[in-house]
Parts: C-alpha cells; structure tokens; sequence
C-alpha cells in the first residue's frame, strides 16, 4: 500500500508502493468508543460570516417541520446551535430505546453535545422525506459537516448518520492543507521502522513537542513488558480495583466495585484498546512511578524531564480540572520545579476526584503544562522499542486498529489514539505483506475543542492519506 509522498522521488514512490487501498469498515460501536472520548470545549477558530441566529433563521424555513424528520432536524439543529449544555434525559424522551441500548445512559446527547461544543454551524442545506432527512452544515472554520436523522414508525429518531465532507488528497502536502481547514496546530509523520529505528518518508513538525493525551499509556505497556521480562511481574497476576485509584472514563474499569481484582493483561488490555484510565493507574500503582520514567527514557524520549513526574490519569484529572482547595493549582504546577511537581502530585494523594464539570470541558489544560508532552519522533521510537518486546505486548496494539485496514494489504495493525480537551492524537504502527514494518501519525493541539466533526474528519484523511476510499462517519442504528 502507498502512501503518497511529498518528496516526489520515484524511489520514494517505490519504496512505499505497499501502502495503498486501505479499506475501512469500522464498526459503529468502534468509532464511537473513539469519538465520544474527544476532546470539547469552545469552537477552534473565531466564528465565521454568519451569525448563528441567522443561520438558524434560514434553517427554520429551510426545514418542514410538517414532517416527522424535518421537525427532528430543526430540533436537532437548535440543540447543537444552542448555549446550554444537552440533557440527556430530555433527549431520551424522542430517540428511539435501541439508541441508548448501544450508546450507554446518556444516549444520543453524547455524541450531539460533542457537536455542540464546536458549534453553532452554519446552515447550507436540507434534503429529505417523512422517514429520513440530510441536514448539511458548515463548521465555524468552514468544514462541510453532513447529518442524516433517521426516524421510526413511532416518530421517535432511531439512526443519526455524522459525516464530515473531506477533500480528495493524493499527497503529505495536500494532508496539511486539509488540516489547515480545522485551524489546529499540528505534526504528521510517517516512517519506515527499520532495526528499532524510524527512517522519516514524512515530516512535519515531528520533532515538536506537543500534548499526546493517551498516546501516555506506551510508556507504561512498555514498563509492564519490561518488569515481565525481568521476571517483577506476571501478565496473570492480579490487580485490586479501589477507589481510591478509581480514575474518569475513559473506560470500564472504574465501574468496578472496590476490591474488584483484574489480570495484569487485563488492565494492559484495556488500557490501550479502550484506553481505559484506571486500568492504567492500577498499573502505575503496581509498578511505581519511577519505573514509568525510566521506561520513558528507554523508549527513546528526547526530552525525559517533559515527562518527570510522570502522573497518573487520575493526578492529571485533578491538576487540570479539579476543584481542590487551591483554584490556582494549574498555575502553581505550571511554574513548578521537578522537585516542587512531585510535592503537588504527592499532596493529591487521597483527594477525592471531584472535579469542576464546566472546565473539563471549555478549558484544555495543556498550555499550564498538565498532561504528557512528547513529538511524533519520541512516538514512532516508542512503538520501535515495543516491537521487539514480546508478541503479546503488539498483539495488545492490535486488539483496536482504529480503522479497520485491508489484510490483503496489511498483515498487522497496532493503534493508539489520544485525546484531552485541545488534544486529538491518532497513531498507527503497521506492518506490510512484504514484513516492512511502518509509522504513520497525526498530533493535533488547539485552544478549544477538536470535537466531532474533527475527529470524524482527521480519521478520514488518514484513511485517504493511506489509499482509502470509503469514508470515516459516525453511525448509529
């Protein structure tokens, strides 16, 4: 499979001519486990021509509400153009009972108030019948965003289609002019890994340093390889569930009841196919945190002191967004020394994991310097030094792919993504029918959210850059 260089070479067009036709069929349920992990917050980019009251005005008389899609179209559109946050229970009172079987208690709110906080959105365009309807928008930053609603027999909505329209690209230059579009900062990188080492064919911005979210779980998959390796660990032994190492979701693992006990290769499981939080902090418990730093520099980190100390999902939820008696905890962390960070993580011990609900969604934490800060050169080294560890630590790589590749083209897929508010990080370690083992990322950083639309959207145009077809959406049915 190829995927499409800058650099114009045919020598580099050869070499990589096993990067091309990757087919994507990711399930529903895949995406959505990605997707609604995103970051929110306000919109990336100032808003555009039109006011949002006047896109509304167009769309009202635009959309029948004399038919039972139209009037859950314009409903819809009210509720990701409006100010207040989605409710979930009111959602559920017009959405179909299989919705919130397949999305969890908060239904279709979640994946609509992650629409929200990129919004309000422009209205272009309305198509449909009684049954189903396409509403298309644009986003603040100009990204033609289609929606389709699907209704039932009982007028209640049973199927919400999210697609963001993508440019059609051949090239690593036509990636970023894509990316411009959602107006982030951002670094793409793609490599051939070869002997442990990344041989760049791609990039932009790698060697910058920026948030990576829970591209932060290589580093302890790494520390847990290691201590099995040198005989410290077993993937069988058991793990204790408590509270007081209960982290937020992402994940399953801190709805466990305390005292709960789970396998190592468990919580390693789950921690980079569903990036389960505290499957992670129960793994940073077990082994110490020094041993996540030392990893840190074995894997290849440029900079190690970015990632010293190294905290736990949890300490990471409460420096960011917690509401501690100290409201300037941010600002004390982010003008800390090495020594005085270690002090705060260690007064978090024991506090609970209240946290303030309004910032974890409008303000990202990185700019204050909460979180883990790495490039796309100190991640493509880590998924290096992971590969030659043993075949369960890439089979655990492989258990979510991201996209769903060909294996006709592909004979292994490993993935990990990341996201925090601000914070979209997607990145895959792959092998070709020919045993090349490649990289291929994209790091993404902004003021605001990268939300929905944005996700749907940069998945996508991995997915064209890597010779893909078919789009990227969220679905739900």
């Amino acid at each position: 499979m190829q995927i499409p260089g800058s650099l114009g070479s045919r020598t580099g067009r050869r070499e990589l001519r096993n990067l091309r036709r990757v087919a994507v069929a990711a399930s529903a349920s895949a995406l959505i486990s990605f997707v609604l992990a995103a970051s929110a917050g306000p919109a990336l980019a100032e808003p555009g021509d039109t006011p949002p009251e006047a896109s509304s005005a167009a769309a009202l008389s635009a959309i029948p509400a004399d038919t039972p899609a139209g009037s859950h179209s314009a409903h819809i559109l009210d509720l990701i153009n409006g100010d207040d946050p989605i409710s979930p229970g009111a959602v559920r009172e017009w959405t179909d009972p299989s919705v919130a079987a397949a999305l969890g208690p908060d239904g279709l709110a979640a994946p609509l108030e992650q629409l929200r906080t990129t919004g309000p959105y422009e209205f272009v365009d309305y198509s449909g019948t009684n049954a189903a309807a396409t509403v298309t928008l644009k986003t603040r930053t100009g990204l033609p965003v289609e929606l389709r609603i699907y209704v039932s027999a009982d007028n209640t909505v049973n199927g919400l289609l999210v697609r963001p329209h993508t440019p059609d690209i051949s090239a690593f230059d036509d990636l970023s002019s894509a990316l411009d579009i959602i107006g982030t900062d951002y670094s793409i990188f793609a490599a051939r890994v070869d002997a442990g080492e990344c041989v760049a064919v791609h990039d932009t911005n790698g060697d910058r340093a920026m948030p990576m979210a829970s591209l932060s779980k290589l580093y302890v998959l790494g520390a847990v390889a290691d201590a099995i390796e040198n005989g410290d660990l077993r993937w069988n032994e058991r793990l204790t569930v408590t509270d007081a190492l209960k982290s937020l979701p992402t994940g399953e693992m801190q709805d466990l009841a305390d005292g709960s006990t789970v396998t190592v290769r468990e919580a390693a499981e789950k921690m980079i196919s569903v990036s389960d939080n505290t499957a992670t902090d129960l793994l940073i418990d077990r082994l110490g945190r020094d041993a996540i730093e030392a990893q840190v520099a074995a894997m290849g980190h440029h900079d190690p002191d970015l990632l010293t100390p190294f905290p736990t999902t949890r300490e990471t939820f409460l420096l960011g967004f917690g509401n501690s008696g100290n409201p300037e905890l941010r600002e004390t962390w982010r003008e800390a020394s090495q020594a005085d960070r270690i002090a705060i993580l260690d007064a978090l011990d024991g506090e609970p994991l209240d946290v303030d609900e309004n910032a974890i969604i409008y303000r990202p934490a990185y700019p204050d310097g909460v979180g883990w800060f790495a490039s796309q050169h100190d991640i493509c080294a880590a998924y290096a030094h992971l590969m030659d560890k043993a075949t369960t630590v890439t089979d655990i790589l492989a258990i979510n792919p991201g996209l769903t590749l060909s294996s006709h083209d592909w004979s292994y897929t490993g993935f990990k993504g990341g996201s925090m508010p601000g914070v979209l990080a997607t990145t895959w370690l792959l092998t070709d029918n020919s045993g090349q083992d490649w990289y291929f990322g994209i790091q993404q950083s902004a003021a605001g959210a990268i939300g929905l639309a944005e996700n749907l959207y940069t998945f996508e145009l991995a997915g064209k850059i890597m010779g893909r077809n078919d789009a990227a959406v969220l679905q739900i049915n």
